[in-house]
């Protein structure tokens, strides 16, 4: 029996050393002011950038119009082809030379 209570008494000499006590609301405040300048910070790129955007999508929606005005002249250079009276197309039968 005087084993065991020696044996508690043992474990429990150990002094329990507690951590320094970490004031939650610093943490919080630390990782909202972070957040806060990381969207600040994106706000002023993006307000940057603004006028590039303006110019590329500018430059994408000429391009695009480019390339349909292409199509629309050659749909309607077959439809012209598909009308014509004269057209031939693929029947006719190669020269025999």
């Amino acid at each position: 029996m005087e084993t065991k209570v020696i044996h508690m008494l043992f474990l429990c000499s150990f002094a329990v050393v507690p951590r320094p006590s970490i004031n939650a609301t610093t943490v919080i405040n630390k990782s909202v002011k972070t957040r806060l300048q990381s969207i600040v910070r994106r706000i002023e790129r993006l307000e940057e950038l603004v006028p590039q955007i303006k110019l590329r999508h500018h430059e994408k929606v000429n391009q695009e119009i480019k390339l349909l005005n292409q199509k629309l002249v050659f749909l309607n250079k077959r439809m012209q082809m598909a009308d014509s009276h004269c057209w031939r197309g693929m029947f006719v039968r190669p020269p025999l030379w």
